[in-house]
């Protein structure tokens, strides 16, 4: 019988930074996490159990972002927070961004 586990360590990190002596409050903040996965087969495989293996190889994944905010007080108890969020993915050698708010494109 063939034995298969998955290891898989991960790292984060998390920054943020807050100015404030004076209105409006901006604030602004990274984060990164990277996951390593680690697929060991051990023994002979089915040919079904080799198929399905082949969908997850070892692979190093990663997500990382940034993000900035500006708390506007409009009037005496109502408090406005535009903010933007840019992200990017990767895994296996594939890329992937995100942005938001997701602005139109222009005409």
């Amino acid at each position: 019988m063939a034995s298969r586990f998955v290891t898989g360590p991960a790292r984060r990190g998390r920054s943020s930074l807050t100015r404030s002596p004076a209105s409006p409050r901006v604030r602004a903040g990274a984060d990164l996490q990277v996951d390593r996965y680690d697929v060991v087969l051990n023994g002979e495989l089915s040919p079904a159990q080799q198929s399905i293996a082949n969908f997850f190889p070892s692979r190093t994944d990663f997500a990382g972002g940034t993000r900035a905010d500006v708390l506007l007080q409009v009037g005496r108890r109502l408090e406005v927070t535009p903010g933007v969020r840019f992200d990017l993915f990767g895994s296996e050698g594939a890329t992937a961004a995100g942005i938001d708010p997701v602005c139109p494109p222009a005409r």
